[in-house]
């Protein structure tokens, strides 16, 4: 799993998130009006929990649940930054140190190959 992969997974969450209920193989995702079929990994299945214990365990907790919120709902962005008073680009890293937190923890979990890290440029 690459952190490209994790982005993509993160935007589309809404939409997968009843095939990870319900133990499904694969979830229909909508992109450009167009419907694809989405095979689920099984370290999709970790992320409702990875989410619940950063937003535990945040200081800012709140904003991390806010962010979650959203992403659970398939709200965009700017409809999430509306439910926080902060600027956008302090969404923007508050929500791409939530992506760097989830990584890590799936990093540990085992999830991630040696092999995707090394593959992952340097930013």
């Amino acid at each position: 799993m690459t952190k490209q992969e994790l982005k993509k997974t993160i935007q589309k969450y809404s939409e997968i998130e009843h095939a990870l209920k319900v133990g499904g193989a694969y979830a229909e995702t909508t992109r450009t009006g167009r419907t694809k079929v989405a095979a689920i990994r099984t370290w999709m299945y970790r992320l409702p929990e990875i989410l619940r214990r950063i937003a535990e365990t945040e200081k800012n907790g709140e904003i991390v649940r806010i962010i979650e919120y959203g992403i659970r709902r398939g709200q965009k962005d700017r409809a999430v930054m509306r439910a926080i008073p902060v600027s956008e680009s302090t969404f923007y890293r508050w929500k791409n140190k939530l992506t760097e937190k989830i990584y890590e923890l799936l990093i540990e979990a085992g999830e991630v190959t040696d092999e995707e890290i090394l593959a992952e440029s340097i930013e």
